[in-house]
């Protein structure tokens, strides 16, 4: 362990914790501190030296990017990106977006690993898809279709998680 000398007589030894270990202090010129410190030049044992100054701030790291709440997720058509969908319709790819809180809107692509998508029948845990698009299938016919959109720290921690269910019940298409 180095030890750094940071003024006249005052020397302080960093120690990085470890499971099972304490912090030790620093060792002043009347001695040191513990359960038998050792005896000073000058003063009885167990003494403690002078406080040393305070350690002087650190750099201003780089500017972060604002952190922006999902208001809502937009699922729209897959054919022209747009279109809002509120009756899903067989055939018919939808695309989860997210519409922050601060305007911005984050679309599909390119993919990132740190928001995870899952399509599910509303009211049940039944997964249908975890990719950012879903294609709508006659198998879904008589159900709603909602998205959980989950945005990720890391791998383990969730920080947001946003909903969103169709208005209306995938219909058998009508053949007229």
């Amino acid at each position: 362990m180095k030890a750094k000398k940071l003024i006249a007589g005052l020397t302080l030894a960093a120690v990085v914790p470890m499971a099972g270990m304490f912090l030790t202090g620093c060792e002043g010129p009347r001695g040191g501190y513990g359960p038998k410190g050792p005896e000073g030049p000058e003063g009885p044992s167990g003494g403690y030296g002078p406080k040393g100054p305070q350690g002087e701030r650190g750099e201003q790291g780089e500017a972060g990017r604002d952190f922006a709440l999902v208001e809502r997720i937009a699922v729209v058509d897959g054919e022209d990106g747009w279109t809002p969908v509120t009756r899903p319709k067989i055939g018919q790819v939808l695309v989860a977006n997210l519409e922050m809180l601060n305007g911005d809107k984050i679309g599909t692509h390119p993919a990132t690993d740190n928001i995870r998508y899952t399509w599910y029948y509303h009211g049940t845990d039944q997964k249908l898809g975890q990719e950012s698009r879903y294609t709508v299938t006659s198998d879904n016919i008589g159900h709603k279709i909602s998205c959980r959109v989950e945005i990720y720290l890391n791998p383990t921690i969730v920080i947001e998680t946003a909903h969103w269910t169709s208005e209306h019940k995938v219909e058998a298409e009508d053949n007229d």
